[in-house]
């Protein structure tokens, strides 16, 4: 599956080695689902400021979500509650809370969260909602000697069944084109087919009436 889109402060695209490059060990691990919703992580942003871990949510037309659980976690967090099967629950420690309307919500991160690439921060976060599965990325933190970098998570809410509908839309598109195309082959073979086998048991009539004809002439 393709890796998120990486983004610098000044707004130019980069791709995973320059992330790993600038941010050291991050790790993505996507969710093993193939029907319903998912949260999927589309974008990291390179950021700097305030000591807060950004993450938003969006829904499928890309409109910020609001109420949606969001997990910070890292090795000595306080243990979650247990969730549904419906729900995420990459690792058993965390601190949760809702997205605001803007869809944004904020961990605060302390003295602890700084590291040094190449190593990787020691937190991670997910999404823990009943709306969908979620993507877990670790490997989080803000890089030593600088003020408060780090990386904004950004999700989207995306469904699969569309997405397999889609595709399969396509797929039967093609399908159907190509079954039109089988159809259209079929009957035209068959039409041809038919029209064509009539044409030479016509020929064939005619022949035997001349060999009839000719046998008469001689019998007379």
């Amino acid at each position: 599956m393709d890796k998120p889109k990486v983004f610098d402060q000044q707004g130019q695209e980069h791709d995973w080695d320059w992330l790993v490059a600038n941010f050291g060990a991050v790790n993505l691990e996507r969710v093993e689902a193939t029907t319903g919703k998912v949260f999927r992580i589309i974008k990291l942003q390179d950021a700097e400021g305030p000591a807060v871990q950004m993450v938003n949510v969006a829904d499928q037309d890309n409109k910020p979500m609001e109420g949606v659980g969001v997990v910070r976690w890292w090795p000595d967090a306080p243990k979650l509650p247990g969730w549904g099967p419906e729900v995420s629950q990459w690792r058993k420690r965390g601190v949760f809370g809702p997205t605001n309307a803007g869809g944004d919500i904020g961990f605060g991160m302390g003295h602890g969260d700084y590291y040094f690439p190449p190593a990787g921060g020691a937190s991670g976060v997910w999404v823990a909602d009943v709306k969908g599965l979620s993507d877990f990325i670790s490997g989080l933190g803000m890089l030593g000697g600088t003020n408060h970098r780090r990386v904004d998570i950004f999700y989207q809410l995306v469904d699969l069944d569309a997405q397999a509908g889609t595709g399969t839309g396509t797929e039967t598109g093609t399908g159907t084109e190509t079954g039109t195309g089988t159809g259209t082959g079929t009957g035209t073979e068959t039409g041809t087919g038919t029209g064509t086998g009539t044409e030479p048991w016509a020929t064939l009539f005619e022949k035997l009436d001349r060999i009839i004809a000719l046998l008469e002439t001689k019998s007379g």
